[in-house]
């Protein structure tokens, strides 16, 4: 076990309004691979920013400054290293403003600096775009692409630490998914499909030998659906299923055997969203399995949960937080 405090001090500005100061404790660690929802605390001016109006769209810019104190940047249960991070952040997002069918475009990027250990400088940056196209009352088509450039955290399992490996692996992932939407009474369905490309760039070892991750790099592609049920203005029930095939490019490092998988997840939940819209979200649980191709691994199969929550305590003050059981292959033995 170790400890480790982060105390991260973050200007926030965006175009139209006041800045303000946010003190906040960063999160601990950071994912392996990027996620589409984080929770977050985000504070504006007195009002909700409407975005700026332009040809049909709402642009909606946004600048962050922070500064970070980390006492130990590396994870480590001894030997602990601090030192101060600043990081700029800037993003846009631009929103379609029709009355039917939906386009939007999202871009931006984030540049960390470390006042001594240069090293672990990551520059990260997204870029995207999703849309729905409404065939009638009851029925949309939805879909998204999304190219990212990310980087792991030093803590994550599987990956180097700062004995064996100069710099943060870096990664670009490239995503898509496509589906329909339709509606009938209380039936609410979702079908669709995602695909996720995950590509690790070779890093550098401490001794200046070229560190090969070509064997990590994969693809995820799921087809599933969601039947809902509206059991009041208020509660949906709902259950959902998802199949999945992970595939591997190259075999692991010096082994005979890679780690390719399929698996499903399963599972029933309830939806609220309350009349004063101030709280909503939903909860899910069930069972989530995968089979390995090669035999020398154990199939898994454990319980399956999650959730989300929307809260609006105030018009400039918006909290999400969810939680979400996932499977993460690594490469080190007996974790």
């Amino acid at each position: 076990m170790h400890m480790k405090s982060r105390m991260t001090l973050m200007l926030i500005a965006m175009c139209g309004q006041e800045t303000g100061l946010v003190m906040a404790a960063s999160p601990d660690t950071k994912p392996a691979v990027p996620v589409t929802e984080k929770p977050s605390t985000t504070q504006t001016g007195s009002s909700e920013f409407p975005g700026i109006l332009w040809e049909g769209f709402r642009l909606n810019p946004e600048l962050a400054l922070s500064a970070t104190r980390d006492d130990n940047i590396y994870s480590r249960p001894t030997g602990e290293v601090e030192d101060n991070v600043s990081t700029l952040a800037a993003a846009l997002d631009i929103r379609s403003d029709w009355t039917r069918h939906e386009l939007n475009f999202s871009l931006g990027g984030d540049f960390g600096r470390y006042q001594d250990q240069s090293s672990e400088d990551v520059d990260n940056y997204w870029v995207g775009t999703d849309g729905a196209f409404q065939l009638n009352e009851q029925a949309e088509l939805f879909g998204g692409l999304m190219h990212t450039r990310d980087h792991e955290d030093r803590s994550v399992p599987g990956t180097p630490g700062p004995l064996l490996q100069k710099e943060p692996t870096q990664y670009e992932q490239d995503a898509a998914h496509l589906g329909l939407a339709t509606s009938m009474d209380r039936f609410r369905l979702r079908f669709g499909g995602t695909y996720d490309q995950f590509d690790y760039e070779n890093a550098t070892a401490i001794n200046g030998a070229t560190i090969d991750n070509k064997d990590r790099d994969y693809w995820i592609g799921s087809v599933g659906m969601r039947l809902g049920y509206q059991l009041s203005p208020v509660y949906e029930a709902f259950v959902q299923y998802a199949d999945e095939r992970r595939r591997y490019e190259t075999r692991i490092n010096n082994e005979t055997y890679n780690r390719d998988s399929d698996g499903y997840r399963a599972a029933v939940g309830l939806r609220f969203t309350p009349l004063n819209k101030r709280l909503a979200g939903e909860v899910f649980a069930g069972n989530m399995h995968q089979t390995f191709d090669y035999a020398g691994f154990n199939d898994i199969d454990k319980p399956y949960f999650g959730g989300v929550v929307r809260w609006k305590p105030s018009a400039p003050v918006k909290v999400t937080g969810f939680v979400d059981r996932v499977m993460e292959e690594t490469t080190v033995r007996n974790l």
